[in-house]
């Protein structure tokens, strides 16, 4: 099920699991830059087109990937570069997300390691 619209940017409740997380982002791909809302919970990453209106509201979905097929790869500053473990490409094993603040990528690192702690077994 994908992530519902929410009132307000950062946390949104989930029903018994840790809260997602929302962070506008840039992402960097082999097929340009485009930008993204990434929401972070319920065991995915998943990234939506950004929605001026209403605000905070959350667009088209995009991609979506289990926590469980990425692992850390490098922050440098604001960009944070998570290596997709089931990619089927060479040129598409790598996920780029520029943040507009490094606490903001900071922010999401440390997030994508709660979301895969709590994961059931």
């Amino acid at each position: 099920m994908a992530p519902q619209s929410t009132p307000s940017r950062g946390e949104i409740p989930s029903r018994g699991e840790l809260a997602s997380a929302q962070f506008d982002a840039t992402k960097h791909s082999w097929r340009g830059k485009y930008a993204r809302t990434i929401v972070l919970g319920q065991g995915h990453l998943v990234t939506h087109d950004p929605v001026d209106r209403p605000p905070n509201s959350l667009g088209r979905q995009t991609n979506s990937w289990p926590v469980t097929d990425l692992g850390l790869v490098d922050q440098q500053g604001c960009t944070v570069f998570l290596k997709l473990h089931t990619a089927k490409h060479w040129w598409q094993n790598m996920l780029v997300f520029h943040l507009a603040r490094e606490e903001e990528a900071t922010r999401l690192i440390r997030r994508l390691g709660q979301v895969r702690c709590s994961r059931p077994h």
